[in-house]
């Protein structure tokens, strides 16, 4: 499932449950394609939800991560824990993107009022 809340100039995307190919990753794309394109933001991705992420997944993470970054804007990932967590690390996608341990956090660091946009 697949969520999007405003906080200021920073979109939150929220996901839960299992990421995996065919389990919806077209849609996450393609919302964040439009966050980046439409209405420039700078984009949190919410994985305090997602219980398991598979290589597919990974990859949507660094395309998002690329789309973002392309239109000028930050890009960061939040709430991550236990097996998705390790994974990011084990990956090394953590030296990639910004990693923080919950939405907040996300938001002051890469909102334009806490980074310095």
């Amino acid at each position: 499932m697949l969520t999007v809340a405003s906080v200021g100039d920073v979109a939150v995307v929220r996901l839960s449950g299992r990421l995996t190919i065919g389990s919806g990753l077209d849609e996450l794309r393609s919302v964040v394609e439009m966050l980046a394109a439409d209405e420039p933001r700078h984009v949190v991705l919410d994985l305090q939800e997602v219980t398991y992420l598979d290589s597919a997944a990974l990859g949507e993470v660094v395309a998002c991560r690329r789309v973002v970054q392309a239109a000028g804007r930050r890009f960061a990932v939040a709430g991550a824990n236990g097996k998705v967590r390790d994974l990011i690390e084990l990956t090394r996608l953590d030296r990639l993107v910004d990693l923080y341990p919950d939405r907040e956090s996300a938001i002051r660091m890469v909102g334009d009022c806490g980074a310095g946009a």
